[in-house]
């Protein structure tokens, strides 16, 4: 009994023993998975071992995170499945291998650089669950040999920039990156790398490719918009999408190049004036834009010596700056050119030297009119003189211009007599008019207009002339209602009708309130100045008399008419 006892406590000591052990192992556990507070800062510095062990446990950061110079042999963030601020890296020497296996996203620039003195030591970078990211910048790492980045890499929107600049890679096939859209790539002081694929569809800023003595195999298959691009020290070039291009373009110091060709190139300079140039390049022995219309800006090239034939731009139309050409060709033929506002000087060691007239010779467009106008008046200077074959003269054939200016020219020559004869006939005639007696009885003053209004002058008719004439009276004011009819005073004053009247003689006249003031013109004129203290008198007959008197004066004496 007591052994069985023993046995069962023995027992009961040893499941008590599991239980805590298994208990510690689930709170350590929960511990290490617990996402420490430094995952939710807006920014994580990390400096040494230990806060890169703390940042390690993070599964999802909020913020930016930035690593100086962590004196480690590798940067491990394994856990780490997204970022959501931009992450910047600056390697110690020690660090040779960087680790984010579980990283799918990051929400800004991802950058890592070593020291720009180049000692830094880091040889490989794997992020092989990468797929989102706006723009990666890898810098000063001498020893990088190794990018794995499986994924296919895009961005929902717009990406930043690519930059690949000082290191040891010797390919990228590794990075994997579908951009849509990006605005600036970068290439430069990559020794090693002898390869340059990307697939990417629109480059909206720069794209600056330097070989840096690798002469790299540069390819963009699916490449269709490029701003400008600057391209040094390539060994081929692989543009078979391109279609437009906003800036310029130009190919130096290629020494490896044989062939220059965008065969669906369309226009150069959409946005900015531009230029074509194609300089030092001493292998080129073709370049090839069949497709090309239009160059907002000028062509530009030198020191090419393998490029004899300049017949690649066979439907070039239009370049709105110079073309202005230095090297060894044995054929120049542009045969769509016909606008170049700019000037047009090519020389070749060969012999052959191009300007304007030439180009005009050349020209086989005949359906658009020939323009070569490097001062903007489409004069040819001096040196441009036509080759005595076909020299330019002026056949005397009536164009269409030389038509409208002899039909404009005639119609002066007729109008114009017309016009001012019409002039000479409307003044003599109103001077006519002038002339006649305007004051018979038939005057209208709107059939003679407002020049050819009544003189200030009384004229006698012809029958009046040589005998006594009394002009009919006067008409002082006008009819007023209750009035004598004027001709009725005519007739009375003349004795035709005989009023009773009472003599005015006779009658006592009280002080008229008013007084006649001398005008200065031969006779009198009423201005009324009545005194409210003045008597009238109520007799209406007198009251009438009154009137007559003064406003018509004495009717037994009337006046005797002046003859003027």
């Amino acid at each position: 009994m007591f052994r069985i006892l023993l046995s069962t406590a023995l027992t009961c000591r040893c499941l008590l023993s599991l239980l805590a052990l298994l208990l510690l192992n689930i709170t350590n556990t929960s511990a290490a998975t617990a996402e420490p507070e430094l995952c939710d800062s807006s920014r994580i510095d990390i400096t040494t071992p230990d806060q890169l062990a703390v940042l390690a446990n993070c599964t999802d950061v909020t913020g930016d995170v930035y690593l100086q110079k962590v004196n480690t042999v590798e940067i491990n963030l394994n856990r780490l499945k997204a970022i959501h601020g931009m992450v910047q890296i600056y390697l110690a020497d020690s660090t040779l291998r960087f680790s984010a296996q579980n990283l799918t996203t990051i929400g800004g620039l991802f950058m890592m650089a070593g020291g720009l003195d180049g000692s830094s030591n880091l040889k490989e970078i794997s992020m092989p669950k990468l797929k989102s990211v706006p723009g990666l910048d890898l810098t000063w790492m001498p020893n990088l040999r190794d990018l794995r980045f499986p994924s296919r890499i895009n961005n929902p929107q717009p990406a930043i920039r690519l930059t690949i600049m000082n290191t040891g890679l010797e390919s990228i096939k590794g990075l994997n990156i579908d951009y849509s859209s990006i605005q600036q790539v970068y290439f430069g002081a990559n020794p090693n790398l002898t390869d340059i694929t990307l697939n990417l569809k629109n480059i909206t800023v720069n794209l600056d490719l330097d070989g840096a003595g690798a002469k790299p195999n540069v390819s963009f298959p699916q490449l269709e918009y490029l701003n400008t691009a600057n391209i040094h020290d390539v060994g081929n070039l692989d543009f078979r999408k391109l279609e437009s291009m906003g800036g310029a373009l130009g190919v130096y110091d290629s020494s490896n190049l044989t062939t220059l060709e965008m065969p669906l190139l369309r226009q150069i300079g959409t946005k900015t004036l531009s230029v074509l140039a194609v300089a030092n390049n001493t292998g080129l022995e073709n370049v090839l834009f069949p497709s090309l219309r239009q160059i907002t800006g000028g062509i530009s090239a030198d020191n090419n010596k393998r490029w004899k034939r300049l017949d690649g731009f066979p439907n070039l139309m239009l370049v709105t700056d110079d073309i202005d050409m230095n090297g060894f060709f044995t054929l120049i033929d542009f045969p769509m050119l016909y606008n170049l506002t700019g000037k047009f000087e090519i020389t070749s060691a060969s012999g052959l030297s191009y300007d304007c007239t030439d180009l005009e010779r050349k020209n086989t467009n005949t359906s658009k009119p020939f323009l070569c106008d490097p001062y903007g008046q489409n004069v040819f200077r001096a040196a441009d003189i036509p080759p005595p074959e076909s020299p330019k003269s002026d056949k005397g054939d009536l164009t269409g211009p030389k038509i409208t200016g002899i039909a404009i020219g005639c119609l002066a020559c007729v109008v114009g007599p017309l016009i001012l004869l019409r002039f000479i006939i409307g003044r003599r005639k109103k001077a006519r008019l002038r002339e006649k007696d305007v004051y018979n009885h038939n005057f209208n003053p709107i059939d003679w207009g407002s020049r050819s209004l009544p003189s200030s002058r009384a004229e006698l008719p012809p029958h009046a002339i040589g005998e006594r004439y009394e002009l009919p009276a006067a008409k002082m004011r006008q009819e007023l209602p209750g009035d004598l009819p004027l001709h009725e005073l005519d007739e009375i004053a003349a004795g035709s009708i005989h009023r009773k009247t009472p003599e005015v003689s006779t009658l006592q006249v009280p002080d008229s309130p008013i007084e006649r003031v001398p005008t200065g013109r031969g006779f009198e004129s009423d201005v009324s100045r009545l005194d409210s203290d003045v008597d009238i008198g109520s007799d209406d007959d007198d009251e009438y008399a009154d009137s007559i008197v003064h406003a018509y004066g004495d009717m037994d004496h009337p006046p005797v008419p002046r003859l003027p």
